[in-house]
């Protein structure tokens, strides 16, 4: 999937990711996950998509560990609108 550049994976009532999902998807550079059921965005989740410039996490219900974005180095856009987040880490985005 090397010439991958843009994946949409919204409505798809997801509840979780793998680890290990975006593992040969390391050229996608934008990524939309809005208006599922996300609930946790674990440890190093995003860190294979090494081309990563904009996520989009619209309208779930989110809760990240202090490494959700580990690695995500490129991106210059997140949009986590909608979530119910109480509290956001400045950890979870370095």
């Amino acid at each position: 999937l090397n010439n991958l550049f843009h994946l949409d994976l919204s409505k798809n009532h997801l509840k979780s990711l793998n680890k290990d999902v975006f593992v040969e998807l390391r050229n996608v550079l934008v990524l939309n996950l809005n208006e599922n059921n996300l609930k946790f965005i674990k440890n190093d989740t995003f860190l294979y998509l090494l081309e990563l410039r904009s996520l989009s996490i619209i309208n779930n219900m989110l809760q990240f560990e202090s490494n959700s974005f580990n690695g995500v180095k490129l991106v210059n856009a997140i949009n986590f609108s909608g979530n119910q987040m109480k509290k956001l880490e400045r950890s979870i985005l370095i």
